[in-house]
Order: structure tokens, then sequence, then C-alpha cells
């Protein structure tokens, strides 16, 4: 599922946020592409049994 907002750096509507999930509809997977704070980006979060891994790790695109 892709989560779409207006990117105050360029001004224009660009995703946000993808999320990723299993069979049973919980999500496994958030690819963050942009939001506030000095993380780099993209990066990703882990969910395990509906809760967020609060550490983000380099999305890395093959």
């Amino acid at each position: 599922m892709d989560l779409f907002t207006l990117n105050p750096a360029t001004g224009k509507v660009e995703i946000k946020q993808r999320r990723y999930f299993d069979i049973n509809g919980w999500a496994t997977r958030d690819i963050d592409y942009f939001h506030s704070g000095v993380v780099p980006f993209p990066h990703y979060h882990n969910w395990l049994n509906q809760i967020k891994d609060p550490f983000h790790f380099p999305a890395v695109f093959e």
C-alpha cells in the first residue's frame, strides 16, 4: 500500500511510504521515502507481530 503526500522539499505530491503485508494482512515492512528527522532516505522498518521496529535500515534497490 502506498501513502502519498506533499513533499515540502520539492512542493510535489510524492510517495511518502510503501507498506508490505503478509498473507494474513499484517504489516511486514515499511519503506520510508521522506519524513521529518535526520536519517538517510529511503530506509525501511520491519514489523513483527504488529509491532514496528523503531530502528531503520538503509533501503537497497537492485
